[in-house]
């Protein structure tokens, strides 16, 4: 199983991308997303929600409803709107928001619900796609990616498929650095980590799990 390296901090060119946290910042707690709705159309959705003057960046998580076929989407924005595309008609849905300030995580709000518009399909057909769905290798993660770094944490990412339900992420340290290490199973595409060493050199990757089987890291 591969893993995709990382350094906690950039050298030379890139140490600009390094975030030096503020000397005499306000220590107020992070406030939670507030106000979740949905503007919807046959096969996506607008997603809108309330946040704070102290967010930096919201990470937004859309997952199936009951009696909807598998989907998982998540992205990071700092507006207070994100569209999501390739849904069903007629189907239910929701998404979450969570919040990131300069300190910390203000932890994600509650699951908000929603259904797109038009007809649902039929039966038949839906189980036709549960049976494609269903045959076939599990797909693995792709593209792993380090979405955001600070000195102590870090936002990791990748490519997922229709046909993952949840992905395990696994972070471990490299060469040099204190012993850390964590394994997580979460059902998005993206995972913020804490507790980080300046300077410390990491590594992580990430399997996928299928209705079925797994698809391996």
């Amino acid at each position: 199983m591969n893993y995709k390296g990382f350094p906690l901090i950039l050298k030379r060119a890139l140490a600009v991308f390094i975030l030096i946290p503020m000397i005499g910042q306000a220590q107020g707690k992070c406030p939670k997303a507030d106000g979740l709705s949905a503007t919807t159309t046959e096969t996506s959705a607008e997603l809108s929600w309330t946040g704070g003057s102290d967010v930096v960046n919201y990470q937004v998580d859309v997952k199936h409803g009951p009696g909807t076929s598998a989907y998982s989407y998540s992205t990071t924005t700092a507006e207070l709107t994100a569209k999501v595309e390739g849904l069903e008609p007629g189907r239910a849905y929701r998404f979450r928001v969570k919040t990131k300030c300069e300190k910390g995580s203000g932890g994600s709000s509650q699951w908000a619900d929603f259904t797109t518009a038009g007809d649902p399909t039929s039966e038949v057909e839906e189980a036709e796609d549960d049976k494609d769905k269903n045959n076939g290798p599990c797909p693995k993660a792709t593209n792993l990616a380090i979405l955001e770094i600070d000195d102590t944490s870090a936002t990791l990412g990748w490519l997922g498929n229709e046909k993952n339900v949840s992905y395990l992420v696994d972070v471990h340290q490299k060469e040099h650095t204190p012993t850390y290490k964590i394994s997580e199973t979460v059902d998005t595409t993206i995972i913020f980590i804490e507790g980080l060493i300046p300077g410390g050199n990491y590594k992580f990757r990430v399997k996928s799990k299928c209705e079925k089987n797994s698809g391996g890291s």
